[in-house]
């Protein structure tokens, strides 16, 4: 069998009863009781990852631009028998191709990698910036 129902009339009221000029404060004090603010909240597996995405990105721009730079030199090395008869300008076509597209693809995917992680660091402040609005609101409110 369920217990009883409370008769409404015996219940005590939830909030006492304070002077109109002191219920703004009894509220922010309910409101501060109700939820605290932490001081400072760190995400430190999101400051792990961002990390991981930044030096992800200087890695891998770096190897594409060493891509091109060795492509380079050799694409030039090739232009420069075309003279002579050794290559055909189809092989230099080729050569220029296999030297653009790997090293784009890397920097592309490095500047990709590079804005995972700034979105990352732009999440991480507005997540702190509303805490700093948060805690100034409150300090507002209980004036």
């Amino acid at each position: 069998m369920p217990p009883p129902l409370p008769n409404p009339k015996e219940t005590p009221r939830s909030r006492p009863r304070v002077h109109p000029a002191e219920g703004q404060r009894h509220q922010a004090l309910q409101i501060e009781s109700r939820s605290s603010l932490p001081v400072h909240r760190k995400y430190p597996y999101l400051e792990i990852l961002r990390s991981v995405f930044m030096s992800l990105a200087a890695i891998i721009a770096s190897v594409g631009m060493i891509w091109l730079l060795i492509s380079t030199i050799s694409v030039f090395r090739m232009l420069t028998s075309i003279g002579t008869g050794e290559v055909n300008f189809g092989r230099v076509f080729v050569g220029a191709i296999f030297t653009l597209v790997p090293s784009f693809a890397c920097l592309s995917y490095g500047l990709v990698l590079m804005a995972i992680s700034e979105g990352i660091r732009v999440i991480l402040d507005i997540q702190s910036n509303t805490l700093i609005s948060a805690r100034a609101l409150r300090e507002a409110v209980r004036r």
